[in-house]
């Protein structure tokens, strides 16, 4: 059995306070949360327009750890083809087959917070703001493939951009995640790498940095 990125060397009290921890957060801030995950992608977007000269249109991306919540991908998809790769299994909706296999891989500990976030309604809340947002109706269905950034499953020269955001502060091998970026990139890629300081060996985050915003995070 694995576990994420974000939990791995965790004891089970650890895991326990943190979803304890979770539930307070996500219980006030899942609109708000929508709003600052929107203000990173287009402060990305920003950034990649005036350094790079791309727009955020009619490319491939991949996003390498979306999250349960999905990440950016929402944004992304409006205009592009994205896909998202995440070491946790993404169940979207009820789809029992992939809660019992994100049981097997991930755990209890992330098969009940992702439920538990599900049935206080904290996904359709902030899905919901996130709509309101956007001044759509609907948000694009996106795909989430369960894999390791280390083995990463695609072909060569796949995509125009990789995304990932609050990711490379919990591998283990940044070295070899960069390399897999670069093995998938076509040769005018660009990759977009936002992280984290971190004060814990198990990449716990500087209570600064988690309400502090975007500003307090490293773009590359």
């Amino acid at each position: 059995m694995g576990s994420s990125y974000t939990s791995q060397n965790q004891s089970a009290a650890d895991q326990l306070r943190q979803l304890v921890s979770l539930k307070r957060f996500y219980g006030k801030q899942a609109e708000n949360l929508a709003r600052v995950n929107l203000r990173e992608i287009r402060h990305a977007e920003t950034c990649l327009t005036e350094y790079c000269g791309i727009e955020l249109k009619g490319l491939k991306i991949l996003e390498i750890g979306p999250g349960q919540l999905l990440g950016q991908l929402p944004y992304l998809a409006l205009h592009n083809e994205v896909i998202g790769v995440d070491y946790d299994v993404v169940p979207q909706g009820f789809d029992l087959p992939k809660y019992m296999r994100m049981l097997a891989k991930n755990g209890p500990v992330r098969t009940v917070k992702t439920i538990g976030r599900k049935v206080l309604g904290v996904d359709r809340r902030y899905r919901a703001q996130l709509k309101k947002e956007l001044a759509v109706d609907y948000l694009p269905r996106v795909e989430v493939r369960s894999a390791d950034v280390l083995n990463l499953p695609f072909d060569s020269d796949s995509f125009d951009l990789v995304y990932t955001r609050a990711v490379f502060q919990h591998l283990p091998d940044a070295g070899g995640a960069i390399r897999e970026i670069h093995r998938v990139l076509r040769s005018a890629g660009i990759a977009f790498v936002s992280l984290q300081p971190y004060t814990s060996p198990t990449a716990s985050l500087d209570l600064r940095v988690l309400y502090g915003g975007i500003q307090n995070e490293i773009g590359v």
